[in-house]
């Protein structure tokens, strides 16, 4: 599983992609899908992001990732 970013005109917008199937990124499928056992692979951006714009991306998943990682390893016990 990876995430996608497009610019579309002024915007970015985010994309889900599985499996080499795209779709629009939604926080429950995406959370789901981490929980269910998915890895994010991968992060495609745009080129005109910026070095802090993908910072912030790349904080916001590892901040996602611990927190799915606590949930797996308290339902373990």
């Amino acid at each position: 599983m990876k995430l996608k970013f497009v610019r579309t005109n002024d915007t970015i917008e985010t994309k889900l992609v599985i499996d080499d199937n795209e779709q629009i990124f939604d926080y429950l499928s995406f959370i789901n899908k981490l929980i269910d056992g998915e890895q994010l692979e991968d992060v495609e951006y745009p080129d005109d992001v910026s070095e802090n714009e993908k910072k912030e991306v790349n904080d916001m998943i590892e901040k996602i990732n611990d927190i799915i990682n606590e949930h797996t390893d308290n339902e373990e016990k």
